[in-house]
């Protein structure tokens, strides 16, 4: 005959929370007896009750316990085996949480960027020593997925928690998105925020850019004249507006500048303005156009030929490929100068 004279040993199990909501909760834990004759059933009971609740199971085993009131509820557990040996009584003390968790997000106005981190902190007012477990993100409609964040800070000594949420962002021009925040302390109460708006844009302009003349005489384009037709031109879009557009001038001596561009939305066009002593030679042009919000889009390079003068019929050629080469919707003046 087995002869069993120890006691089995009970432990809760490790995701056991220290604090519970009000409700009906499953408290689970192991029971082992081996060598023994093995475990018969595990009990439990609030702390000072007379009688014991068998829990279902044994060598694993769980015990639902509804939890009302608030304070601490002290419950007791005890295992038995096949022998009637008993285990030591284990006694867990579980804080009662009525309140709901606090949460906060910071949102910018405006999201320019494909990610953007976006700050926020919580924290659980009561009772002491509890705090947020988890916090969560949904986007754009109450029927997307909740996105699990990494898990927030621990509490500072004001018991807030902080916590970030990476919010992608696909190619969005000038349009609105929504987010909310859900908050779970650890006894599993949440609170949701309000939906809160971000302008989302992260699309450069739209530059269409055209070059009706590859070279040009530097009188026509000095500083002060009438005004030349344009070497580049072409049209700009945005969905939140074109704010400014230059074009970058690389002259052959090295020197880089920046000069205006003629924008009537959504048409541009960009003539050279050259000082007086500026070098000729081969320059190389780029069309910068920026929106409201700071995206910018450049377009070229374009090779622009200046010479230090023409005859009639090379001015003539330029300004029959300037006329030839313009957008039907876009009208030219071409200014010849004298030979």
């Amino acid at each position: 005959h087995l002869v069993d004279g120890a006691r089995p040993v009970l432990t809760l199990g490790d995701g056991v929370s220290p604090f519970l909501k009000p409700g009906l909760h499953t408290i689970t834990g192991q029971a082992d007896d081996s060598p023994g004759s093995g475990v018969a059933l595990v009990e439990y009971r609030q702390a000072g009750a007379g009688s014991w609740q068998t829990a279902a199971g044994a060598s694993i085993w769980q015990a639902d316990v509804n939890v009302t009131g608030s304070g601490v509820l002290t419950l007791e557990f005890r295992a038995t085996d096949r022998a009637g040996n008993q285990s030591e009584i284990v006694s867990a003390a579980f804080g009662i949480d009525n309140s709901a968790p606090l949460i906060s997000a910071q949102l910018p106005a405006v999201i320019t960027r494909t990610v953007e981190i976006l700050p926020g902190t919580a924290s659980d007012p009561a009772p002491t020593g509890s705090q947020v477990a988890m916090v969560e993100m949904q986007a754009d409609a109450a029927d997307r997925l909740w996105q699990t964040l990494a898990a927030p800070s621990a509490p500072d000594l004001a018991g807030q928690q902080s916590w970030f949420a990476s919010w992608f962002q696909e190619a969005l021009d000038n349009e609105t998105r929504q987010v909310r925040f859900r908050a779970t302390d650890l006894a599993g109460n949440t609170t949701t925020t309000g939906w809160q708006t971000a302008l989302v844009d992260n699309v450069p302009p739209a530059i269409g850019a055209a070059q009706p003349l590859t070279r040009v005489v530097i009188s026509d384009y000095t500083i002060g004249g009438p005004p030349p037709p344009p070497v580049l031109l072409g049209t700009a879009t945005d969905g939140a507006g074109i704010n400014r557009m230059v074009a970058i001038v690389y002259a052959p001596d090295g020197e880089v500048s920046t000069q205006a561009v003629d924008f009537a939305a959504p048409n541009w066009a960009y003539r050279p303005q050259f000082a007086p002593g500026a070098p000729t030679g081969q320059y190389i042009l780029r069309i910068s156009a920026e929106d409201i919000h700071g995206n910018r889009s450049v377009a070229g390079p374009f090779d622009l030929l200046v010479e230090p003068q023409a005859t009639a019929s090379v001015n003539a050629q330029l300004a029959f490929q300037a006329l030839s080469t313009v957008p039907s919707n876009i009208s030219v003046t071409t200014v010849l100068s004298p030979t």
